[in-house]
């Protein structure tokens, strides 16, 4: 079973939005969980199990610096994972804190998100 786990704040706002309703409508098939807290993120991922067979992909919005930092504090729950981060600006003090969540591929969050949904395709056809 393939699912997409897309962590997005409550109060991401219009970019959040809009991620969400790309990706809905370019994966409209693929079971998709909306993680909406820091909270809740930490709970699924201490939580989330390991079937044999499952294959797994987790989009981190994280629009602000706060919102990445809190990311960071899990980042030892995300090994392992398939992962995808959208960072809040271009900064390159921001870049460098990426290469800690080992991700499979980063961008940012103003969007347009059709780069993402592009390596999402490529990384569920493996």
């Amino acid at each position: 079973m393939q699912t997409l786990v897309l962590f997005v704040h409550y109060n991401a706002g219009t970019n959040g939005s809009l991620l969400m309703e790309t990706i809905r409508s370019r994966f409209p098939s693929m079971e998709t969980r909306v993680i909406q807290t820091h909270g809740d993120l930490e709970d699924w991922l201490l939580n989330k199990g390991t079937g044999l067979f499952d294959k797994r992909f987790i989009i981190l919005f994280a629009d602000t610096g706060e919102r990445l930092n809190r990311l960071r504090d899990l980042t030892d729950l995300f090994e392992g994972e398939q992962l995808i981060i959208l960072l809040p600006d271009q900064d390159k003090k921001t870049v460098e804190r990426v290469n800690r969540f080992r991700p499979r591929y980063f961008s940012f969050s103003t969007g347009p998100y059709d780069d993402v949904c592009d390596v999402l395709t490529k990384m569920i056809r493996r």
